[in-house]
Protein backbone atom coordinates (compact mmCIF):
# COMPACT_ATOMS: atom_id res chain seq x y z
CA UNK A 1 0.00 0.00 0.00
CA UNK A 2 1.26 3.47 -0.83
CA UNK A 3 1.87 5.78 2.10
CA UNK A 4 -0.72 8.60 2.12
CA UNK A 5 2.02 11.26 2.04
CA UNK A 6 3.67 9.67 -1.00
CA UNK A 7 0.30 9.17 -2.69
CA UNK A 8 -0.49 12.87 -2.20
CA UNK A 9 2.86 13.91 -3.65
CA UNK A 10 2.31 11.72 -6.71
CA UNK A 11 -1.16 13.18 -7.25
CA UNK A 12 0.33 16.70 -7.27
CA UNK A 13 2.51 15.94 -10.31
CA UNK A 14 1.42 17.63 -13.51
CA UNK A 15 1.26 15.72 -16.80
CA UNK A 16 4.77 16.67 -17.94
CA UNK A 17 6.38 15.71 -14.63
CA UNK A 18 4.45 12.44 -14.50
CA UNK A 19 5.46 11.52 -18.06
CA UNK A 20 9.10 12.37 -17.39
CA UNK A 21 9.08 10.33 -14.20
CA UNK A 22 7.57 7.30 -15.96
CA UNK A 23 10.21 7.49 -18.73
CA UNK A 24 13.04 7.64 -16.21
CA UNK A 25 11.55 4.83 -14.10
CA UNK A 26 11.15 2.71 -17.24
CA UNK A 27 14.80 3.30 -18.12
CA UNK A 28 15.98 2.25 -14.66
CA UNK A 29 13.74 -0.84 -14.61
CA UNK A 30 14.78 -1.83 -18.13
CA UNK A 31 18.45 -1.53 -17.18
CA UNK A 32 18.00 -3.50 -13.97
CA UNK A 33 16.01 -6.28 -15.63
CA UNK A 34 17.78 -6.73 -18.98
CA UNK A 35 21.28 -5.50 -18.30
CA UNK A 36 24.12 -7.57 -16.96
CA UNK A 37 23.87 -6.04 -13.50
CA UNK A 38 23.99 -7.45 -10.03
CA UNK A 39 21.73 -6.97 -7.05
CA UNK A 40 23.63 -3.83 -5.99
CA UNK A 41 22.75 -2.14 -9.29
CA UNK A 42 19.10 -3.17 -8.94
CA UNK A 43 18.97 -1.63 -5.47
CA UNK A 44 20.72 1.47 -6.81
CA UNK A 45 18.00 1.78 -9.48
CA UNK A 46 15.31 1.67 -6.81
CA UNK A 47 17.13 4.33 -4.78
CA UNK A 48 17.43 6.56 -7.85
CA UNK A 49 13.73 6.23 -8.60
CA UNK A 50 12.87 7.19 -5.02
CA UNK A 51 15.30 10.12 -5.02
CA UNK A 52 13.99 11.33 -8.37
CA UNK A 53 10.42 11.37 -7.10
CA UNK A 54 11.47 13.24 -3.95
CA UNK A 55 13.36 15.85 -5.96
CA UNK A 56 10.32 16.57 -8.15
CA UNK A 57 8.06 16.84 -5.13
CA UNK A 58 10.52 19.07 -3.27
CA UNK A 59 10.88 21.33 -6.32
CA UNK A 60 7.10 21.62 -6.65
CA UNK A 61 6.73 22.52 -2.96
CA UNK A 62 9.43 25.20 -3.18
CA UNK A 63 7.78 26.88 -6.19
CA UNK A 64 4.24 26.92 -4.74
Amino acid sequence: MIDDNIKGRIEQLDKNDAQAMIKIIYGFVETAMTGNVGDKMKLDCLDRISNFHNSISDLKESTN
